[in-house]
């Protein structure tokens, strides 16, 4: 009977006897909802996107629109849980607070336990963007010699610090992809 089902992954999202949409069991985190089998930082952002897309095509509240009602707000309320899911692991920040979480630490705003030094950096590479006036030379510069070297050591250094259990270096590192994410919105992908 698919009403006492509960779906854990994105394979299990539909009874495959009748095809009604399953509820997702509680316990499930976002990894399991996505498809990802190993919970690490490191994921395949691009298999991330094409399960998302798979997803949403299936279960996207308009194909249940003729459904019963308790479909149709199925149909929205896992909507809503599988965007929640990709937006949290699609962005850096978002992935290590989650990590945090379910590592019991509940993360914040811990800026204050940043690095002063790295803090500054952060805070002259967002003044030289805005003084750059959309000189998109320059801010391609900061772009290509500050955020994405920075975003690439801090992810790799946020990886190695889950992956041996180092909870408070992950923290630290959390903090730092948190500085750059601030600075994203400042930087156009094609400056």
């Amino acid at each position: 009977n698919a009403e006492k089902k509960r779906a854990k992954c994105a394979q299990e999202l539909f009874c495959g006897g009748c095809g009604v949409m399953l509820p997702i069991d509680k316990g499930t985190n976002f990894f399991e909802l996505m498809g990802i089998e190993n919970e690490t930082f490191e994921i395949d952002t691009a298999a991330l996107d094409v399960s998302y897309k798979k997803m949403m095509a299936q279960m996207h509240p308009d194909k249940f629109m003729q459904k019963s009602e308790t479909e149709q707000v199925l149909s929205a309320s896992q909507c809503s849980e599988v965007n929640a899911a990709y937006t949290t692991l699609r962005c850096p920040h978002k992935r290590a607070v989650y990590m945090l979480r379910r590592l019991g630490m509940d993360f914040e705003d811990m800026t204050s336990a940043t690095d002063p030094e790295f803090m500054m950096e952060v805070m002259e590479a967002s003044t030289d963007i805005q003084d750059a006036e959309g000189n998109q030379d320059a801010i391609k510069k900061i772009r290509n010699e500050f955020y994405l070297p920075q975003m690439e050591s801090n992810c790799a250094a946020a990886a190695e610090a889950f992956a041996r259990g180092d909870v408070r270096e992950a923290a630290a590192v959390t903090a730092r992809l948190q500085y750059l994410k601030r600075l994203r919105p400042l930087i156009p992908d094609k400056a």
